[in-house]
């Protein structure tokens, strides 16, 4: 085996404490990767692979990154889904001996600040998961904020649901747990969630105390909760090996119940389009996008997560919007408002990276600014929202200081000067004065050597290799002085030092070192008293992203009409002149038809039959959209509203095939429609758009129909109902609490089949579907024999009668029955020729010759 060098040997002591890392080495101004890591990074990075001395025996793979080029390079990493340990020089080279170095920091896709990767608007969640038989804990922390949240969940479902609203960047968990058959799913079933095994063994308790400085976890919520204290400690302790520092800004844990907030699950989250389109999946076209007019990257987080967890408590909702009703009636304190927080940093983010140690002074002004906007913000609530602005917290002291100390333009690094400002530390401007006299030392020294050797071309120079020197041409050696010391031969020139010139290279050179550090230690010091006051910066950082939120909500209800919602407790939805929120930006200005909705004691299952493109799918979504806004505090799109809250919205709008869990259209379908009919309450919200559309048309009218008697007779839950299976308009009749709904169509001469995207009383008996396909494009050969075609059916009432002998039809014969009641009355003397025929006293022949006459004799 080849013998290591000592660099190798110690590379290969620090890539086994971080077999599962990415480890890059820090080797002078380059990171470096050797072997596998290197065969990996370089396919991802798409930069060359090379070898270490490459003429040797078994040259192990390597490949390197500039390390200021360093961030570029660990976004495509972790967004590659790697963790990747930053190895760097802890001493200094010395020409002693090797370098110490140390993992500084491990980067994964949970633990990132890269700004090529975080979405300011998105919270960036690091999730642990702990499994004690059929129950979950799951906690989350996005350690750009400092938010830490845990949980206890009673199954898989509510798991699958509250890691669907966290979205988690990263998921870590003990390898036991990872092979749980509900989180291989999870992690099968969510792949932009990066799963980690991690290694933990604290007594979950203790350390969560010890970390804390409590006696207690009564103050978290934690208190008899074992599940959760030990995915939050397994979150804590992973956070604690990856940044390699205290988490000042981790301040506490919040545990919360799912039931605080209405369930949201995939289907919702789609059907309704709430943060990215169907189709494309673009935030363009979605909700997020109409909503999301918020002036600060704090407030797009907090609407985001608003969006993902509708309240249930009325006194909750109610306190939002009598907070955005005195912004909607106060438009000039609205609009300065909205003006004055767009100069507010990411407080949070900010605040993060100066409690962790990767923040500069930049990150410091940008606090600064922020800070001193609230004093401004305060004085401007008192008088509206007094309570709001009382919360608010002036830290005058912590803005004066990082004024006073932090320069107006600081460089981006920390360790090389120019961040202190003169006038702030006395021993700083002294040790500046001593390195600025440079200059004007150099030109004396320079004059006067050149008055002493009668040497004109002599020049005093310096370089970072021998420092300060003179510089004399081969020409005038013979005039050098005697006391001149060579220090390097050139072509056409010598270099000497003088006695005098290196005192003051020492003196010059040792104060550029300590205005170094002392600028480093004042910068510490002021990051020491920031950090100091984190619980009061992190206090305006929400109220200020609660602010935006509210302000935002706000200026849309005036800019797009909406309208408040009344809370109902009667269980009654009654919607005026209601509209989709994003429809209407869509269409052109004045063209969305907008319309009512009722449901009340007696209109709980309203059925909507229409043809395709007519509104149907619009006005069942604008419904839930609705309810959903008034569930976060929002005003809402309509003349007026008066909404019961609901425990849930469920949706099943449309269905594709999931080739990838080998489901076909009609058995997604079920499924959701199944989880519908399991899990639906009487005060729910049910939207089916189609039901039954992926099968045969027996089969899915008969599914449709028992579908609707058992939400209407079992659940009692508020549906809206869309189909095209217009033999369910008898049924929504016969059932006492069902409504019959459609979409208005004009027909013309002029003009054929106008849509009106209205919403009437009654139900429709025609599909349109020939005027649809007309409208879409096809050929005109093609609709003019689907006309034909369908007139030809409708007279002959022609069904299928050609059918695989192996396939079953589900009902066909009793639909058939129903279908042809006047053929099977004319029909029925068939049977009573048939029972009087005795086939013991027939031949064969016999036989059949009388069946071939019943044939003739049958239409």
């Amino acid at each position: 085996m080849t013998k290591l060098t000592p660099m190798m040997a110690q590379y290969k002591q620090i890539k086994d404490q971080y077999q599962d890392c990415i480890l890059m080495y820090r080797l002078g101004d380059f990171y470096e990767m050797f072997f596998e890591d290197a065969l990996e990074a370089s396919k991802i990075l798409q930069i060359t692979l090379t070898a270490r001395n490459k003429n040797s025996e078994n040259a192990p793979p390597m490949c390197g990154i500039p390390y200021h080029a360093l961030e570029g390079y660990l976004a495509k990493l972790t967004k590659a889904g790697k963790k990747v340990a930053l190895c760097d020089q802890v001493t200094k080279p010395d020409g002693n001996g090797l370098v110490q170095r140390e993992v500084i920091r491990v980067v994964t896709p949970g633990t990132t600040f890269n700004e090529n990767i975080l979405n300011n608007k998105a919270n960036n969640n690091l999730a642990a998961i702990w499994v004690d038989k059929d129950c979950f804990a799951l906690a989350y922390a996005d350690i750009t904020t400092g938010e830490f949240k845990v949980t206890e969940l009673k199954d898989a479902k509510n798991l699958e649901d509250e890691f669907l609203r966290i979205a988690p960047a990263e998921c870590i968990t003990t390898e036991e747990v990872l092979g749980n058959v509900t989180v291989k799913n999870l992690s099968q079933k969510f792949p932009q969630s990066y799963f980690f095994k991690f290694n933990f063994k604290e007594a979950s308790e203790n350390f969560l105390k010890n970390y804390f400085e409590l006696r207690s976890l009564v103050g978290f919520g934690l208190e008899g909760k074992n599940m959760a204290t030990i995915a939050a400690a397994m979150l804590l302790k992973y956070l604690k090996e990856t940044q390699k520092t205290d988490l000042k800004h981790v301040q506490k844990i919040s545990y919360y119940s799912t039931s605080e907030f209405m369930p949201m699950d995939e289907s919702l989250i789609r059907n309704l389009e709430i943060f990215y389109t169907n189709r494309e999946g673009k935030k363009e076209g979605s909700l997020i996008w109409v909503l999301d007019q918020t002036v600060t990257c704090m407030g797009g987080r907090m609407l985001r997560n608003w969006l993902m967890h509708p309240l249930l408590n009325k006194e909750q909702i109610e306190s939002r919007l009598n907070k955005i009703e005195t912004f909607v009636k106060s438009a000039a304190l609205l609009k300065d408002l909205r003006e004055i927080l767009a100069n507010i940093y990411d407080i949070e983010r900010l605040l993060s990276k100066l409690s962790l140690g990767t923040g500069n002074a930049r990150d410091l002004l940008a606090l600064k600014y922020s800070l001193k906007i609230i004093p401004e913000v305060k004085k401007l609530m008192v008088d509206k929202l007094p309570e709001f602005a009382n919360e608010l917290v002036v830290l005058d002291k912590l803005t004066d200081l990082i004024e006073a100390a932090i320069s107006d333009e600081p460089p981006m690094t920390i360790r090389e000067g120019g961040m202190i400002k003169t006038g702030y530390n006395k021993e700083l401007d002294d040790l500046r004065a001593i390195s600025g006299e440079g200059k004007g030392f150099i030109t004396d020294l320079q004059e006067r050597e050149i008055k002493r050797t009668g040497i004109n071309s002599l020049k005093v120079r310096f370089n970072s290799v021998f420092g300060y020197y003179i510089e004399i041409s081969k020409t005038n050696l013979a005039s050098v002085p005697s006391d001149y010391i060579r220090k390097q031969t050139l072509v056409n020139a010598e270099r000497f030092i003088t006695p005098e010139l290196k005192e003051y290279e020492e003196k010059v050179l040792t104060a550029e070192d300590k205005i170094k550090e002392l600028e480093y230690e004042i910068f510490y010091s002021v990051r020491i008293e920031v950090i100091k006051e984190i619980l009061n910066i992190q206090k305006d950082a929400q109220l200020v992203a609660e602010l935006d939120v509210l302000l935002n909500l706000a200026f849309l209800a005036l800019k797009s009409n909406y309208c408040r919602p009344e809370i109902m407790d009667n269980g009654e939805i009654l919607i005026k002149n209601g509209r989709h929120p994003v429809v209407e930006k869509i269409v052109p200005e004045g063209a969305f038809v907008p319309n009512d909705i009722i449901f009340d004691a007696s209109k709980k299952f309203l059925l909507i039959t229409g043809p395709n493109m007519g509104g149907k799918s619009t006005y069942l979504r604008q419904v839930a959209l609705a309810l959903l806004l008034t569930q976060i505090g929002s005003f809402v799109p309509a003349e007026s509203a008066k909404i019961s809250l609901v425990d849930r919205i469920f949706t099943r709008v449309g269905a594709s095939d999931n080739l990838a869990r080998g489901e076909s259209t009609f058995m997604v379908e079920m499924t959701e429609t199944a989880y519908i009919l399991n899990n639906a309450t009487e005060k729910s919200l049910i939207i089916l758009d189609e039901i039954g559309r992926g099968t045969s048309t027996y089969d899915g009218l008969s599914i449709a129909w028992a579908t609707t008697e058992f939400i209407h007779d079992k659940i009692k839950a508020k549906t809206l109902f869309a189909t095209h299976y217009h033999e369910l308009v008898q049924l929504a009749e016969r059932l006492a609490n069902a409504h019959n709904l459609s979409v208005a169509v004009k027909e013309n001469e002029k003009d054929g089949v106008v849509f009106l995207y209205k919403i009437i009383e009654g139900s429709v008996d025609k599909s349109y579907g020939i005027e649809v396909a007309k409208l879409a494009g096809l050929p005109v050969e093609v609709v003019s024999r689907a006309r034909g075609v369908l007139k030809e059916l409708e007279e002959k009432q022609i069904r299928k009668t050609i059918v695989n002998p192996d396939q079953i039809n589900m009902f066909e014969l009793e639909s058939k029955a129903r279908e042809h009641g006047k053929i099977a009355e004319k029909n029925s003397g068939v049977v009573d020729k048939l029972r009087e025929i005795d086939l013991n006293q027939m031949t064969p022949m016999q036989a059949m010759q009388k069946l071939d006459e019943i044939k003739k004799n049958l239409l």
